[in-house]
């Protein structure tokens, strides 16, 4: 059974067995910072449940309707703010990014939430300040940046480099990172909106 994690939830630092994750939430300046640790998973076959099948059909058809839902939660995850509108209602969202490391077959998401009486307009402002990108990078580590929000019993991930017309392989680092993603209940979503399916 995996432990479930909140991206707006304070948790203190836990060890884990190897196939849950690793979270850790502390408060800096003003803002909860957070820190997932997911280790790489496979996957063999995708069964959506009934929320992420609701949501497929809400984002990935053509019609009129699926383009302005999409609009109603690419403004609400990139505003950060929360969702009322059918089947994409979420909590607040948080600025987040997704680093796959193939050194370890890790996927850490780091996450956080932003004191309103802050100075700090943006958090993705502060996380740049916070990740040394040039060694992630010199280590071979793939980042993305984005958002995250819980949604019913899953949680949504839009990735601001991934659009509906991305190829991605399951056995490339942002495969293996959508692979892990769907592994613990995390649905990725594409830059206009799109449900991205899994990396076969």
């Amino acid at each position: 059974m995996v432990e479930q994690f909140s991206p707006n939830k304070i948790v203190t630092f836990q060890e884990y067995d190897t196939t849950a994750p690793r979270i850790v939430t502390e408060r800096v300046d003003g803002i909860n910072i957070g820190r997932a640790i997911f280790p790489v998973m496979t996957l063999t076959k995708w069964e959506p449940n009934s929320t992420a099948l609701n949501l497929l059909n809400a984002l990935n058809g053509n019609l009129d309707m699926c383009e302005a839902t999409r609009s109603k939660i690419r403004f609400s995850l990139n505003n950060n703010t929360s969702n009322e509108y059918p089947v994409i209602k979420h909590e607040r969202a948080v600025s987040a990014y997704f680093t796959h490391s193939p050194n370890d077959k890790t996927v850490i998401i780091e996450w956080g939430s932003i004191d309103p009486n802050s100075k700090e307009a943006k958090l993705h402002s502060y996380l740049n300040r916070m990740i040394n990108y040039q060694e992630r990078v010199n280590n071979g580590m793939k980042l993305s940046s984005g958002h995250l929000a819980k949604l019913e019993d899953m949680f949504i991930a839009l990735f601001d480099n991934i659009t509906k017309d991305t190829s991605i392989k399951k056995d490339t680092p942002l495969g293996e990172t959508i692979n892990t993603l769907y592994h613990y209940g995390i649905i990725p979503i594409t830059a206009e909106g799109y449900l991205r399916l899994p990396a076969f």
